[in-house]
């Protein structure tokens, strides 16, 4: 029903082609887990999704920074519920930090210009997941946000629907608020 509304290109079905990942799957799984109930069908099911998402983790090269964001809140929901015997957290652990090392942009030039994974997306304050050897990234993405704040103090999103709907401004002043936010928190979280 998606092709129905106001969407993004890349948010059209097309049925002859169809990829998968877990976002958010990944992310509602580990959720489940650590606050449903264990007793439920739904919790069964959120162990199945976790372990066929670790599989298709330990499969691919690179994931997405999005997707990426969703196996981290499946990690630390594992780790808050002390599952051990579900997946291979340190197996998880090592995916993870190979694949952020993979996903995270190095090129300054490109942050608020080009639709690139920040430091920040997975570094959002001082006690992020494998953080370590990669604070150089994170200071250079704080030297730059002053760079892609604009006029009127907002941060602009960088990318675009490629669509003719008119509901795409709306959606762009709401993702402003949370970029805003978001690069706020990240500086102030790390001022020096």
């Amino acid at each position: 029903s998606n092709n129905d509304y106001p969407h993004a290109i890349w948010w059209k079905y097309h049925p002859q082609n169809l990829s998968f990942s877990y976002n958010p799957s990944a992310y509602l799984a580990g959720f489940i887990i650590r606050y449903g109930n264990k007793h439920t069908k739904l919790y069964k099911n959120a162990c199945l999704i976790a372990q066929q998402a670790y599989d298709f983790i330990t499969q691919e090269d690179t994931l997405s920074g999005d997707t990426l964001r969703c196996y981290l809140g499946l990690y630390r929901f594992l780790l808050e519920a002390e599952v051990n015997d579900l997946i291979p957290l340190d197996g998880l652990k090592a995916q993870l930090i190979e694949k952020i090392d993979k996903e995270v942009c190095s090129d300054t030039s490109k942050y608020g210009v080009e639709y690139v994974t920040l430091p920040s997306k997975f570094f959002p304050d001082q006690d992020a997941f494998f953080i370590e050897g990669h604070e150089g990234l994170i200071q250079k993405e704080i030297d730059q946000l002053q760079k892609m704040q604009k006029s009127d103090g907002a941060m602009d999103i960088y990318w675009n629907w490629y669509t003719p709907y008119k509901e795409f401004e709306t959606a762009r002043l709401w993702w402003r608020s949370d970029l805003t936010i978001r690069a706020l928190l990240f500086e102030k979280a790390f001022k020096r």
